[in-house]
């Protein structure tokens, strides 16, 4: 079963596309079979000034019993009226064994 699908562009800012390389979820063919993915995501702080915005995401990624946990901080903005992504930065992950 496929469940990619293409970000939505009314999400993002005019200025933040996303580059096409970034988005792309197909992965070599040599690869060996990946195990199912858990993904849960926590909207953390959001912080408001004006027609500008910053947001606390935290991601984590689960298989076999792993979890990879990271945070992304998105910048938002009020662009013709509606919210959008302009930016977005990763934060701190924990990645087992490998420590944080």
């Amino acid at each position: 079963m496929n469940n990619e699908k293409e970000p939505d562009a009314d999400l993002f800012c005019d200025s933040f596309v996303p580059r096409e390389e970034d988005l792309a979820l197909d992965a070599p063919a040599d690869l060996p079979d990946m195990p199912d993915l858990e993904v849960n995501a926590t909207l953390g702080e959001v912080t408001e000034n004006g027609d500008s915005a910053t947001a606390i995401v935290t991601v984590a990624v689960g298989a076999n019993g792993e979890v990879i946990k990271g945070d992304y901080r998105l910048a938002i903005t009020k662009e013709n009226g509606d919210w959008k992504i302009c930016g977005l930065e990763v934060g701190n992950f924990e990645i087992p064994g490998l420590g944080g």
